[in-house]
């Protein structure tokens, strides 16, 4: 393998706003579930991931929940407070990948506007290169084409690079585009498939279950 490319979100780190309503708020993890479903929370962030400008989006936001809007802003305002964790485990897994020599690229759904907050959270963002942010390119996985641009810039062949994303539809994306792909658990089953897939040597992999997806 030539490339190995990493999610952010449930990989890197946890963007939760879920947590961020119970903090703040003082809610329990079920009212603080049906205040995300009362904002269609994911759909409005959605359409931040895709490149719409904060500016632009949360004023119609809300508008259209307009007794909302202080919980609204939040999620901009308090960005940092909603990652919930960084996956120490899989920061150690992308030193031990860039040790090979094999290429280190990430490809994340996010507001470009956020990732100053992400990197200064996780500063091994810095050393994925490239970093394809979805909200810088106007376009978000599962798309085919923010596939297509991340191996343009990779200058490496589908079949010779892995995907590491918690989601099988964006995993399935990259298989539909002849890469291969591992859906993330945790870093030890990840791991474990880049040593099946001959990107890690066997004493470098932690213990662990697979669950990976091939081109055919």
């Amino acid at each position: 393998m030539d490339a190995v490319v990493f999610d952010m979100g449930g990989v890197i780190l946890e963007w939760d706003p879920v947590t961020l309503y119970e903090r703040v708020l003082g809610l329990d993890r079920a009212q603080a579930h049906a205040l995300v479903d009362e904002i269609d929370l994911y759909a409005w962030n959605a359409r931040l991931d895709a490149g719409e400008r904060i500016a632009v989006v949360l004023p119609h936001w809300q508008q259209v929940h307009p007794h909302r809007r202080r919980e609204i802003a939040w999620l901009h305002d308090r960005w940092p407070a909603s990652v919930v964790r960084i996956h120490h485990e899989t920061v150690a897994l992308i030193e031990r990948v860039r040790a090979t020599g094999v290429v280190v690229a990430g490809l994340t759904n996010a507001s470009d506007e956020h990732m100053p907050h992400a990197r200064r959270l996780a500063p091994v963002l810095d050393r994925l290169d490239p970093l394809v942010v979805s909200g810088a390119e106007g376009v978000a996985k599962p798309d085919p084409e923010i596939y297509r641009r991340l191996l343009a810039r990779l200058d490496a062949p589908a079949q010779r690079t892995v995907l590491v994303d918690d989601r099988a539809d964006n995993c399935a994306a990259a298989v539909a585009q002849g890469m291969e792909a591992v859906q993330f658990a945790d870093a030890a089953q990840a791991a474990t498939a880049l040593v099946e897939l001959g990107v890690l040597p066997s004493q470098l992999a932690a213990p662990g279950g697979r669950e990976t997806s091939r081109a055919s």
